[in-house]
């Protein structure tokens, strides 16, 4: 009886809706980070400046199935591109989910599937 009360609060807390962020840190040039909450509402810290203030709840439930998709979480924690320069910032992708979050960097264009889920993500949160 207690763990239908647990996960009645996780649900209607929405605890078991996942978290995206994405930005860009290291490097020589401002980190920003952009978090998608598991609510919908977008917010952003450092030099980015989303279009949108929350995505809809049919582009929310369509994030995860196209995270799976881009298969980040078979993805290395950290790629580094073959001719990037150490003063290269690189571009992250996290996902938080009730097991976890699972967190890829990519220092340059050379994980297609990577660029294309953080084109998709920054679309979702009008940011260019």
């Amino acid at each position: 009886m207690a763990l239908v009360g647990v996960l009645s609060a996780q649900a209607a807390s929405g605890s078991s809706t996942p978290r995206f962020a994405f930005g860009r840190s290291g490097g020589n040039i401002a980190p920003f980070t952009v978090v998608i909450s598991s609510a919908g509402l977008i917010s952003a810290r450092g030099p980015v400046h989303p279009s949108h203030t929350r995505v809809s709840a049919r582009t929310l439930a369509g994030l995860l199935p196209l995270v799976r998709k881009e298969g980040l979480f078979g993805m290395p924690s950290t790629t580094i591109c073959s001719g990037t320069l150490p003063d290269f910032a690189s571009s992250f992708v996290a996902v938080t989910t009730p097991r976890g979050t699972k967190r890829v960097s990519v220092r340059g264009d050379c994980n297609r599937r990577f660029s294309e889920l953080y084109a998709k993500l920054g679309a979702a949160a009008g940011v260019r």
